[in-house]
């Protein structure tokens, strides 16, 4: 799949009020993805998005400050993450796509997996780093998988093998050079796949 086909179909499925996924360029040649419950910053998806470019996560990032004034505990740890996995390119997406405060207010209409699904059958990410107890609890039922705490498991997604490794919510249980060192032991276990 190309990315102008990628584009097509992603538009077809996913809500304006959707933030489908965050990286730097093409989604296309992400091999990690980071995967939550569903956003939930306001910020938009939609404008930061283009073919034949894919997502500007920068330009996005800055429009994300001017909206919340600073980085969220999870966002934060997000960004942490990021930077030590490099050079590993990384899709930021939730199980959910539609933002919302709080879980408990997501509308039940916006509980749909379908963006999600798509992103995993089109990009077919190599290692999936979940985290949250509910996205793990999604993980584990695609996959007919008990996903055990910090460690990485082969799973069938689909009609191929790709490896998960789940955790606590981002921003629980974690300090910042926390974050550090559990992305450099993804980064090192991506890196010899």
């Amino acid at each position: 799949m190309d990315i102008r086909e990628f584009d097509r179909r992603l538009r077809e499925i996913a809500p304006r009020n959707a933030r489908p996924f965050l990286c730097e360029g093409s989604p296309l040649r992400c091999e990690l993805f980071l995967a939550g419950l569903n956003p939930r910053t306001r910020t938009p998806f939609w404008p930061f998005w283009s073919v034949p470019y894919g997502c500007s996560k920068k330009r996005w990032l800055d429009a994300y400050l001017q909206r919340e004034g600073q980085l969220g505990r999870t966002r934060e740890h997000i960004e942490i993450l990021l930077r030590a996995l490099a050079p590993i390119r990384c899709l930021e997406t939730n199980i959910f796509c539609v933002w919302s405060d709080r879980m408990s207010e997501l509308a039940e209409e916006h509980r749909s997996t379908i963006v999600f699904d798509f992103l995993l059958t089109s990009i077919k990410p190599r290692v999936i780093f979940v985290h949250g107890r509910r996205a793990i609890s999604h993980m584990e039922r695609i996959t007919g998988s008990a996903l055990p705490l910090n460690q990485f498991r082969t799973v069938q997604v689909g009609n191929r093998e790709t490896s998960v490794f789940p955790t606590h919510h981002l921003s629980y249980q974690l300090s910042r050079a926390g974050c550090r060192r559990l992305a450099e032991r993804i980064r090192r276990y991506v890196l010899s796949k």
